[in-house]
């Protein structure tokens, strides 16, 4: 799990600057699905699974 701050980087990343998903992968060290998991996230969302 990443920290607030590396996920606000990524989401910086990819929506202000620009960078594709892959080079937000690129720069930043992790993984392509990481990145992607995280750049589609929203901030502060909690999910809670029912049955």
């Amino acid at each position: 799990m990443l920290r607030m701050a590396q996920i606000k980087y990524i989401k910086n990343l990819y929506k202000n600057e620009g960078l594709s998903l892959r080079e937000v992968s690129q720069r930043t060290g992790h993984s392509f699905e990481t990145v992607r998991k995280y750049a589609y996230r929203q901030i502060g969302v909690k999910t809670v699974c029912r049955s």
